[in-house]
């Protein structure tokens, strides 16, 4: 989280080369925490319930835990979702270590 109480998201739109800064309030930053839970959040906001997973409404979401960077040891969590190819639904995957 930043200073002024906003997490900054940047959004990459490969099919254009384009790209855009957004901010999250703190509210949902609070509320989701970080990592898994906002990612979960991310992909009920953008990708429509009926988008293909491998068509262009689906999302790759990366996030970072909510204790990433903070020095605890194995604490440091960087997740990935979307929505699945396989089953048409939510999929998320973290993975740990020195990120």
């Amino acid at each position: 989280m930043t200073t002024d109480g906003h997490i900054r998201i940047l959004t990459l739109d490969l099919s254009n080369r384009s790209s855009e800064i957004e901010e999250i309030p703190e509210r949902i930053a609070r509320q989701y925490i970080g990592g898994r839970g906002l990612g979960s959040y991310l992909l009920y906001k953008r990708v429509p319930a009926k988008a293909d997973p491998l068509g262009p409404a689906n999302h790759v979401i990366f996030t970072a835990g909510p204790l990433s960077g903070t020095g605890f040891f194995y604490s440091s969590k960087g997740n990935v979702t979307t929505k699945s190819p396989l089953t048409g639904i939510y999929l998320y995957s973290i993975c740990s270590g020195l990120l």
